[in-house]
């Protein structure tokens, strides 16, 4: 089957949909799929693109390219997404798309593919919008469909339903943009103090991501304003502001702007208060805006309002809960059931569990499950459960929320296309019930070809489809007992034991999916003359540190998490045959009689002295590499 992987787009999580395309391109089956990577730019255009477009860091590193930036007469000193370059003339835009590809149109995407797997983010790519156009031209895709993508981008409307659903009262109030321009401030601030109370949080209902949202703690009208401003994504200069900076700082801020996960991003919107230059303009580059500042600012002293021309049109605002954390994510089986998966706890170690915390900084803690009593672990998923249900969340979706100090449960932000980047939560959550990343991505694909076969669309087609993936997938799990057993031997005596674990984890993804061989990940414990070697399941290669792995080697499972893999077993049995929850003490003979040959993830031990782990695979007959 010929599997589209759509990254990009045009809302601000770009850059997280780009990283997400990478892990499904990298940990796709290439026994039952054949990926086919559509870059979608910001602009909305498709390209099918390759493989070496993973190679770059960012979107901005490879699109636009800088010969269409200086084609286009626009400054190389700001890095900006395609939508700054403005109006391109036909050879421009022609040299852009086919820079990293070729264009197709929506009509010719059967000619490419067969399905589209959907690593998109935000507005239009998770809104229902994509999957309807999908839809129209008959291509199956993965996650919900058209009615939970929708419900799912929506925040406001999310938390009237999740009360209606779960019987748990959420406090929230909302602002129309139109009262804020209008009202008084101070009088819109103790409105929300009455209903709310302090601490409060805002958000912008349709923003993912965790962009867009502040926690006001302080009895600070100013605060208030502020939240409220980045929440609409709008940004005030004072003229005291602007002449404070000098060059270097003015194009900081302007490119700061630009960059879409920290701020409010181009095309924006500038308006005045001065009299003279009433009226709105839009801007679609920073230069272009850096001119027009330098020149407002000459003659007027009124602030200048720069507002995003994707910005919100209300902020949502919530009582804050002081409580737990957790995010739960929840597929279905063949009968269309829901299972939850095993919550995570989230421990943030900054205030506000935001884009950076939440995809950029390392200082979240995560436990499965989280650390709540067993009878609050149930009403998790007895909640996450009856949400999905209702709100059609089939395939897949990720809800967060709240166990507060009563125990009272509350679950907020469902999420229809969870994050699929290496450390994302729902990877963890299915390892822990035996499926690893490879057949995760199995599983949501046929879980989605499932759900598309009940719309009434392409009945015939799509159930002609899952029949045949079907047979391929039982074909494949077969053939796991017939597979030559690899070794990814990770950690260390010493030092550096983080990089060996992500090291490991990155090789034990390309075996997988390459599907020739059968990896097994082994443990390196001991001391520099003493080795002690460990069989580990898979799910122990996805905890967050070593340390996380060498704690649970031998301790008893948490008994929710064995009720998790108790509920979820047929499913893991479709995609793996069996799942082994074994630890297993090793020698290098036990090991040279486990597999074929081993791939060496060990970052810091010498490779050639009589206690190098070279030396002992060479004693008892193993073939070796170096992992990279």
């Amino acid at each position: 089957m010929r599997v589209a992987i759509f990254f990009g787009g045009p809302s601000r999580e770009r850059e997280i949909s780009f990283a997400g395309g990478k892990t499904v391109f990298n940990n796709l089956d290439r026994t039952l799929f054949e990926p086919v990577p559509v870059f979608v730019d910001s602009l909305g255009n498709f390209i099918l693109t390759n493989k070496q477009i993973f190679e770059y860091q960012k979107i901005r590193d490879f699109y636009p390219p800088a010969s269409v930036i200086k084609n286009a007469k626009k400054s190389t000193r700001f890095k900006v997404y395609a939508e700054s370059l403005g109006r391109l003339s036909d050879n421009n835009f022609i040299e852009m798309t086919n820079a990293v590809g070729q264009p197709i149109l929506p009509q010719d995407f059967k000619k490419h593919f067969d399905f589209v797997f959907l690593a998109m983010h935000g507005a239009p790519g998770e809104d229902g919008s994509l999957q309807g156009l999908l839809e129209w031209y008959g291509i199956p895709y993965s996650a919900p469909g058209i009615f939970g993508s929708a419900a799912g981008i929506d925040k406001t409307l999310q938390n009237e339903l999740i009360e209606r659903i779960t019987g748990v009262e959420k406090q929230q109030m909302t602002i129309r943009k139109a009262t804020w321009d209008t009202e008084n401030h101070g009088e819109l601030f103790e409105r929300v103090k009455a209903i709310l109370g302090l601490p409060f949080v805002v958000k912008a209902p349709h923003g993912g991501s965790s962009i867009g949202v502040a926690i006001v703690k302080e009895d600070s009208e100013e605060a208030f304003v502020k939240a409220v401003e980045q929440c609409l994504f709008r940004l005030t200069l004072t003229k005291a502001q602007w002449t404070a900076m000098n060059q270097q700082a003015k194009e900081n801020y302007l490119q700061k702007i630009a960059n879409v996960e920290e701020s409010i991003g181009f095309p924006l919107v500038f308006e005045a208060d001065s009299m003279v230059d009433k009226g709105a303009i839009v801007y679609a580059h920073p230069q272009d805006l850096l001119e027009k500042l330098e020149d407002y600012f000459s003659y007027s002293d009124t602030n200048a309002i720069l507002t995003s021309v994707h910005g919100e049109s209300s902020v949502l605002i919530e009582g804050f809960i002081n409580g737990k954390e957790f995010s739960c994510g929840v597929i279905q089986d063949e009968e269309d059931r829901p299972i939850a998966l095993p919550p995570t706890g989230i421990e943030p170690a900054v205030e506000t569990y935001d884009f950076q915390a939440k995809y950029v900084s390392s200082a979240t803690r995560k436990s499965i499950p989280v650390n709540v009593p067993m009878e609050q672990l149930h009403e998790i998923h007895r909640q996450i459960k009856a949400v999905a249900e209702a709100l059609r969340f089939g395939v897949c979706a990720r809800i967060d929320g709240f166990v507060k100090a009563d125990g009272t449960v509350s679950l907020h932000d469902p999420n229809t296309i969870p994050g699929m980047s290496p450390t994302s939560l729902i990877f963890k959550q299915m390892v822990e019930i035996g499926l690893n990343p490879t057949q995760t991505l199995t599983y949501l694909i046929r879980a989605s070809l499932q759900d598309r076969a009940k719309t009434g669309k392409n009945t015939w087609r799509m159930e002609q489809m899952l029949a045949d993936l079907d047979r391929m997938i039982d074909k494949e799990v077969g053939r796991l007992s017939e597979k030559p057993r690899v070794a990814i031997l990770f950690g260390s005596v010493l030092n550096r034991l983080d990089e060996s674990l992500a090291l490991a984890q990155r090789t034990y993804s390309q075996i997988a999916a390459e599907g020739k061989y059968f990896p097994v990940p082994v443990l390196l414990t001991g001391s520099p003359t003493n080795h002690v070697l460990h069989q580990l399941p898979v799910n122990f290669l996805y905890k967050e540190s070593i340390e996380a792995i060498k704690e649970s080697l031998y301790a008893e499972k948490h008994p929710f998490i064995v009720e998790c893999i108790r509920q979820a077993e047929a499913i893991t049995t479709k995609y793996t045959g069996y799942f082994d929850q074994t630890v297993r003490h090793l020698s290098y003979e036990d090991l040279a009689h486990t597999v074929k040959r081993v791939y060496i993830a060990v970052m810091d031990m010498p490779s050639t002295d009589e206690y190098s782990v070279q030396h002992f695979l060479k004693s008892v007959g193993l073939e070796w590499f170096q992992a990279h």
